[in-house]
């Protein structure tokens, strides 16, 4: 399982995996990627922490002879959405209506990257609604 966006859980060392050599990770929303081991360690728990870099085989071939290189996305869906920062919104309200206009930054710009709006509001009864 994926704990946070650089480290991954599994419940044993995967066959294979020892220092300097290279596996692949393969998880439902990611496309398979091949990582180099650096380090294997036991930790006092009795569980292992693997270090690990993402292993480009084209990589040399790139440096030596300038071959050209198009990195592959990483999820099944072709691009990752760039994450939002600073969102703010502000909500006007005119004779009954409302209007909320939503502003933020991403960190990167994403050629055709769309996004969806969802607003809910508190419901009477304390749930959510989608307005």
């Amino acid at each position: 399982s994926v704990t946070d966006g650089v480290q991954v859980q599994v419940s044993r060392i995967p066959d294979g995996v020892a220092e300097y050599s290279v596996w692949g990770l393969k998880l439902p929303s990611l496309r398979q990627r091949l990582f180099r081991c650096v380090a294997v360690r036991e930790n006092d728990d009795g569980t292992y922490a693997i270090t690990a870099v993402q292993h480009v085989p084209e990589k040399e071939s790139i440096v030596d002879n300038g071959a050209s290189f198009d990195p592959q996305p990483g999820t099944i869906h072709g691009t990752v959405p760039p994450a939002i920062q600073h969102l703010t919104t502000e909500i006007l309200a005119e004779e009954g209506q409302y209007q909320v206009l939503a502003r933020w930054d991403t960190p990167r710009v994403v050629k055709g990257a769309s996004f969806s709006l969802r607003l809910n509001v508190a419901a009477e009864d304390g749930s959510d609604r989608l307005v």
